[in-house]
């Protein structure tokens, strides 16, 4: 029987990018002609919060921390 050796999966480094190239991508978003995902295509940005992360950091937006800090129907009195 022949043994079979398993490559380890070497990923790319993460990419840097500059504060201007930052800020420039939120003020594109903001300016409401392109959503994320366009714009991750449109410049080659990888991962799925990467621009909602730089929205939140160089934003003049108010954007959602999280889905479940939401206001949802107040309780009824019991």
């Amino acid at each position: 029987m022949n043994k079979q050796t398993s490559k380890p999966i070497l990923k790319a480094p993460a990419k840097k990018y500059s504060v201007a190239f930052k800020r420039k991508i939120v003020q594109e978003y903001e300016g409401g002609l392109l959503n994320k995902d366009r714009l991750a295509l449109k410049y080659g940005i990888k991962g799925n919060s990467t621009i909602l992360k730089w929205c939140r950091q160089y934003g003049r937006l108010a954007y959602p921390t999280s889905p479940h800090t939401q206001m949802g129907r107040p309780l009824k009195d019991p």
